[in-house]
């Protein structure tokens, strides 16, 4: 094994903004209250099969639009998904430029649904990624060990040479329990993590 350290960035809150579920919830067109709306779009329980490829992205989308009575179509939902996106964090952008020009080895590493990655990959510079680690087609999720196991292996490298940034206290606690150089940070604090600072 080579001793280059690697980059790896989770994509929610470290590269993407939050989504505006405002918007959402406006442009779906729910029978259901924003309240209700919003407890069933923020259950993690909702989006795991989703997460882990365990069903396609149009079969979360016909569950969501059963579950919070939206008055869209499949069409529909994937357009007021795409107006609830708020954007990208251009401090991570910047610094995964950065880090690629200087010749450094950058990986996206997400619980992400099919959904989400059809739409980054529309917006998106990709080439700035080396390589992509995504739940729904490993088959895994963040805390599982066994993601950060399988991205150890694929890589062939010592985990204290793969930095890791995640917004989850407990996706860092367990990437350094496999020995990853892992620190929790979003987008609007990952200029001020210390890893810069070495």
């Amino acid at each position: 094994m080579n001793t280059e350290k690697v980059y790896i960035f989770d994509y929610g809150k470290v590269i993407e903004k939050p989504m505006d579920t405002k918007i959402l919830y406006k442009e779906l067109k729910c029978e259901i209250s924003y309240e209700k709306f919003l407890k069933n779009w923020s259950s993690p329980e909702n989006h795991i099969d989703a997460f882990k490829g365990i069903i396609s992205y149009k079969e979360k989308i016909e569950r969501h639009i059963k579950v919070c009575k939206c008055n869209v179509d499949k069409k529909g939902y994937i357009d007021a998904y795409k107006k609830a996106k708020t954007g990208y964090y251009q401090d991570t952008v910047e610094i995964i430029k950065k880090l690629k020009k200087d010749g450094n080895r950058v990986y996206l590493l997400s619980n992400l649904a099919e959904i989400d990655y059809k739409i980054f990959k529309e917006q998106f510079n990709m080439s700035l990624f080396d390589g992509l680690f995504l739940s729904y087609k490993m088959h895994k999720i963040k805390p599982e060990k066994e993601i950060f196991e399988e991205v150890i292996e694929q890589l062939e490298k010592n985990p204290n040479d793969i930095i890791f940034f995640d917004d989850k206290e407990k996706n860092v606690e367990v990437a350094k329990k496999c020995g990853i150089d892992a620190y929790q940070v979003t987008g609007d604090n990952i200029k001020e993590c210390s890893v810069w600072k070495k």
